[in-house]
Parts: structure tokens; sequence; C-alpha cells
């Protein structure tokens, strides 16, 4: 930016734009530059000002005097020496240096550190700008300040930022590759380059294509991810493989980062999954076994029912054939014995207790007393039969030919068995309950 000279005496300068001239005849008439310049330097935030070749103020902001204050402890005056009012020898040699670079007609910029109205410590860009006539050397400078601390904490912020995603990305944990449009990959980390089996001296010589080193079916994924990051700006982690160099592949979990520059390589983030496929792979085998072992199971199971269907129908066929038999053979033969001993009282009650138990084999009393007190013995069962008759303990000892005692405590037994405690139910009416 330059400026020519307008009657510097006034204190007043403007900036040379492309206006013709009666814009500029216009514009002086309808407001006067003096006024223009006062007003913007009474708005600006800045520090902003101007001296004359002899270093003297021609104007200043508000905002500079402010600065001058704190740095030097000076109430600086329109007419009044810059250099006079900086009381640090070093910071007037470096203000006078810059100074008359810019009088020669130099644009000088410079960082330097200030202190603000609240003692803290600014970075701070000055502009030294030369004010000259159209012809001529110039006849003052014009000196912004302008205030870049948040700038160049943003910067450093940015800066810690990028080192430590670089230190990541140099780590062991996650890949990283940078690539062209037309496959070539520029960038890659350790990790992606030990994923796929290629070295640094290869990447280094163009060699890698991730377009070549990705299966032929997983293209169109690269392709439709590519395309949706470019429109989207995001990119969804997908699935896909690499092709080692040697032959081998590598599965991996990928997506891709949108560069600033659009003529810039898309980067991708690349995590090794082949440890997890595996187990997956693994649990699918598993579970298709499982499958198949519950497949055969369930036949075993059906075949088994059948068998026992089968055995439930010969049993029963055998259970009818007895009972045939004992009804046209044996009960007629019970019928001529009890007839022969009708005059010998103790055997005809012997003939009527046969008589009675094969009654009882015939009914489906043993049958349902087994099956809800599978705990009893045959032995159990026969007493129960006899009991369940109405035959006493001395009378079931002598049929059976065992002691009294023996009955008592088969008896006590089978009360335990059908969780009847002493006393509390008559054995024989409960016996006959059973169906």
């Amino acid at each position: 930016m330059s400026f020519e000279r307008d009657d510097l005496e006034t204190g007043t300068a403007r900036e040379i734009v492309p206006w013709n001239l009666a814009t500029v005849k216009l514009v002086r008439k309808a407001v006067p530059p003096a006024s223009v310049m006062v007003t913007l330097l009474e708005a600006s935030r800045h520090p902003i000002f101007a001296v004359n070749a002899d270093y003297c103020y021609l104007l200043y902001s508000r905002s500079h005097a402010d600065v001058m204050c704190t740095l030097y402890g000076a109430e600086i005056e329109a007419g009044g020496s810059l250099l006079d009012y900086i009381t640090v020898p070093e910071d007037r040699l470096a203000t006078k240096l810059n100074l008359d670079r810019a009088l020669s007609g130099e644009h000088v910029e410079e960082a330097a550190t200030s202190i603000g109205g609240d003692g803290d410590h600014k970075q701070v860009d000055v502009s030294y700008v030369p004010i000259r006539s159209s012809e001529g050397p110039a006849q003052g400078v014009l000196v912004i300040s302008n205030d870049v601390t948040e700038s160049h904490r943003l910067a450093e912020d940015l800066h810690r930022s990028q080192s430590k995603l670089d230190r990541f990305f140099q780590t062991d944990m996650v890949g990283r590759i940078a690539g062209a449009a037309d496959g070539k990959v520029v960038d890659a980390n350790d990790y992606l380059l030990k994923l796929i089996g290629y070295t640094r001296e290869e990447l280094c010589r163009g060699e890698i294509n991730w377009r070549s080193i990705t299966p032929a079916e997983y293209l169109s994924l690269d392709e439709q991810a590519i395309a949706t990051l470019k429109l989207t700006g995001e990119c969804s982690p997908y699935e896909k493989e690499y092709q080692r160099r040697d032959g081998t592949r590598v599965s991996v979990l990928l997506t891709n980062i949108l560069p600033h520059d659009p003529e810039d390589p898309i980067e991708a983030l690349v995590i090794d999954i082949t440890d997890r496929k595996r187990m997956e792979d693994s649990l699918q085998r598993l579970d298709t076994q499982l499958e198949r072992e519950r497949n055969s199971v369930s036949s075993k199971q059906s075949a088994l029912r059948e068998v026992l269907s089968h055995l439930e129908e010969e049993r029963n066929r055998t259970v009818s054939c007895v009972s045939s038999n004992i009804s046209s053979v044996v009960t007629p033969l019970i019928r001529q014995l009890r007839k022969s001993v009708a005059n010998n009282p103790a055997q005809a009650q012997l003939v009527d207790q046969v008589s009675q138990a094969l009654d009882d084999v015939m009914s489906p009393f043993v049958d349902a007393l087994s099956a809800r007190f599978a705990t009893l013995s045959p032995r159990e069962l026969q007493v129960c039969s006899l009991v369940k008759d109405g035959i006493q303990s001395k009378e079931i000892a002598g049929l059976l030919g065992i002691s009294v005692l023996t009955v008592h405590t088969i008896r006590r037994n089978i009360r335990k068995k059908l969780a009847l405690k002493d006393g509390s139910a008559v054995l024989s009416e409960y016996l006959n309950s059973i169906k």
C-alpha cells in the first residue's frame, strides 16, 4: 500500500485507488479528507500513527497513544517527536532504522512483542508504509500495528496438535496411507508398509499403487467411498482387503480423510483386522458345527422316540398276550383248584390270595405305582399289592416266606417313599386310591 502527498501539514493522506478524476473530486467536495482520516483513526482498535520525515507525529489513534503510555509512560501529542517519547534505547534504535527504511521507499514488515493495557505480552505485526507524492521521495511514514497474539496461539496449538497427530501416525497402532486418484501412493507410515509387505525405499521410488494392491472385488468400494467423501466431506469406515507383496491377503478397516486442497492426495487411516476376521471365521465354523450337532441330536432324539414308541407297543402287546393267556389258561385252573380245596379253609384262602395276585398282575395298579414312585423295589411293590388287598403283615410274611419284623421294616420304607408320615394315613387306603 502506498500513499500520495495530500497536504501533510494538515495531517491528511489518502490511499491511491483506481478511481477516475471526477469521482475523486466529488468525494473531496462531499467529505474533507482530514475528517475521514480522523474518523477512521478514532474508530480503529489498532495502534496506528503517521510521522513526517523528522519523525514527528502527524496523527495517531487512541490505541497507539495507550500503547505509548503503557510502554514508556509517554503522553504523546501531535507534532511531538516519536523518538523522544521512546525512552528505551534499543527500541528507539530499532524504530528509527525501520522508519529510515520506509522513508527510503521500502515497505517494512516486522514482528514485534508489545505489552497491552492489562500488562500481558502480545505478538504484533508492524507495517511501515511510505507516504509520498506521485513523484519524489517519501514525505513521511504510516505505521500500522496488528495484534496477532491469538493467531499465533492458534497456530502454535495447531502445530502441537499436528505434531501429536504425526507422532500417533508413526506408532504401530494405526496405518496411514496417502494416494493419488491414479493409485500412486505418495506417503505411508511404517505400520502400513509393514502391513502390505513393502519397504520405504520402494515407496520413495513410486513403486506402490493402492489400486494394484487392492483385489478387484474391492475397487468398487473404494470408488464409492471416495465419491461420497468428495460429495459430503465424510467417509464411513468400511472393510476391504490388501494384497501383500507375497500374494497373501490382509483384512483391514479403512476410512478416508478429505484433504484441505482438492488437488492433494486423499489420506486414509487403516487398521489391521486380520485377527478379528480370523476369529469371526472360527466362530462361524463353530456355529456351523454346533448346528450340525444340534441337527444330529434332534435326529437321534426322533429315532429314540420312535424306538420307545415301538417298545411301548411291544410291551402293550406282551401285556395283552399275558393277560389273555392268564384268562384262558390259568384262571380256569384256579377255579378247579378252588373247588378241590373247598373243604380245607387254609388252602382255600391260599388259592384266593393267588387269584388276587394274578388279578393285580393283570390290573394297572403295579404299573401306576411304579410309574409314580420309581424308587420302590420289586419286593416293596409285592408288599404294596398285598397291603392294598387288605392282607395283614403276618399273612404277608407267610406268603412271601419272610419274618413279620421284615414286613414291618418294608412297610416303613414304603411309607417314607410315598411321603406318608406315621399315622397320617392308612397305607391300604392310600394304595387303593392310586389308579
